[in-house]
């Protein structure tokens, strides 16, 4: 068994309990900025992966194994309930459920198989764009517009305040926090990542990353499940946390659970997935129409021609992140090599 194709499925999911634990403490002996935290078990949606989580500079990261998988959406596998097609149906305005199946069809990414490398994946997306500053950074205290937007946040009852792509104001149990935004290129954040050694992920990589291979339109299946507690929908929209989809995934990972965001690709036909900056939200249509462009394979066919924005100021109009590392390097096969020769020794 080669060293990569242990970090791969089947073989990684194979392994023994001693075997994996020792081959995800090596992982942060080799990616020394890395610090190895516990083994852990993530489930969601019926997939399952025992994996471990590790701490870079204060920020969380899971490992998620490689493997060849087929991504991709053309055709209903499990059928759409009648509460789900009905509700998308009246969204679109359409009058069959094979016109339906078509809208659909032309708004997710092909089949296609792929295979994907085993990496370390931050946990939660970042925002791009916003820095926190103090009242008193001449930043923040010389604009005049700042200082009244802050005077008046502070007795006021609500507990959030922002002027858009310029200042952010937040309170929470009495503390106030503001941050302001800089524009932030494409070019700058695929860089200013490279050279803290990350990487942004593939099209491919985000979908594996978010479904697992599901081949059903959402997660979970083909019909919306109008029992989740959701953020935007139901009687307990603005209780705030304990939200179905913002749960963590099979990977660990906090993933296409808000619409109204967006995840930022590299190296893709497509420069962003996981939302429509909640435009169908704002249509006022259904759960079902509303979250459909978090769907795993969906690709949001408006942001095509926002891009040339998007590309010079990427941080604009609800916009994160999330860093990845690959683990593919020579080095590091060597090493899981030498590790996995020492067990097999010991065994014997």
């Amino acid at each position: 068994m080669y060293a990569m194709t242990i970090l791969k499925k089947p073989d990684y999911d194979n392994l023994n309990e001693n075997g994996r634990r020792a081959v995800l403490e090596s992982l942060s002996g080799h990616y020394t900025d890395f610090t190895f935290l516990d083994c852990r078990k993530f489930e969601c949606f019926g997939l399952s992966t025992e994996t471990a989580v590790y701490l870079n500079n204060g920020d969380e990261f899971v490992f998620v194994p490689g493997g060849r998988v087929v991504l991709g959406w053309n055709s209903i596998s499990e059928g759409i309930d009648s509460r789900s097609a009905r509700e998308l149906l009246e969204s679109f305005g359409f009058e069959s459920v094979r016109t339906l199946h078509a809208y659909l069809a032309a708004r997710m990414s092909p089949v296609r198989s792929a295979d994907i490398p085993p990496m370390l994946v931050e946990r939660v997306p970042r925002e791009i764009g916003w820095h926190r500053v103090s009242p008193d950074d001449p930043e923040f205290s010389k604009n005049k517009v700042f200082r009244e937007t802050l005077e008046k946040f502070i007795n006021s009852k609500r507990n959030e305040k922002v002027i858009p792509k310029a200042l952010r104001l937040r309170k929470k149990d009495g503390e106030i926090t503001a941050e302001l935004y800089k524009p932030v290129s494409y070019k700058e954040l695929i860089s200013s990542s490279a050279a803290a050694g990350f990487r942004l992920p593939t099209e491919d990589e985000w979908e594996y990353f978010c479904g697992g291979g599901c081949r059903t339109i959402w997660r979970w299946g083909d019909s919306f499940n109008y029992g989740y507690r959701l953020r935007y929908f139901g009687s307990n929209r603005s209780a705030g946390g304990n939200y179905d989809l913002e749960k963590p995934n099979q990977f660990g990972l906090r993933i296409a659970n808000d619409p109204c965001c967006y995840e930022v690709l590299m190296d893709s036909e497509v420069l962003l997935k996981g939302g429509d900056g909640g435009k169908n939200i704002g249509a006022k249509l259904g759960p079902a129409a509303g979250y459909l462009p978090a769907a795993t394979y969906y690709r949001c066919p408006e942001e095509k021609e926002a891009e040339p924005r998007y590309l010079e100021d990427i941080g604009s109009g609800g916009t994160c992140c999330r860093r990845i590392k690959r683990l593919d390097e020579a080095p590091l096969q060597k090493k899981l090599n030498a590790l996995l020769k020492k067990k097999r020794s010991a065994k014997d």
